[in-house]
């Protein structure tokens, strides 16, 4: 639910990984790609735009895009 604590969290965490000047690893971004895949891929249409909009404010980190890359169903759930 976008009101909870724990999506309030999820956006602050958001926030700062995209801010964050340093390169990213793996381990902190990787769980959170996981969430925004079960987003994009679920029945829910806000679901799905909460995990776009969220896609879209990581991607300008390069390690990121490189994540995604690999994430074949991650790609095909954004275009359809």
């Amino acid at each position: 639910m976008l009101g909870t604590p724990s999506f309030m969290y999820s956006s602050s965490i958001i926030i700062l990984y995209s801010a964050e000047p340093g390169t990213l690893q793996a381990y902190k971004f990787l769980p959170l790609l996981q969430t925004i895949n079960n987003l994009i891929q679920g029945l829910s249409i806000n679901g799905r735009d909460v995990g776009v909009q969220t896609l879209e404010a990581l991607l300008p980190r390069p390690e990121v895009r490189n994540a995604v890359w690999t994430m074949p169903t991650l790609i095909s759930g954004s275009v359809s």
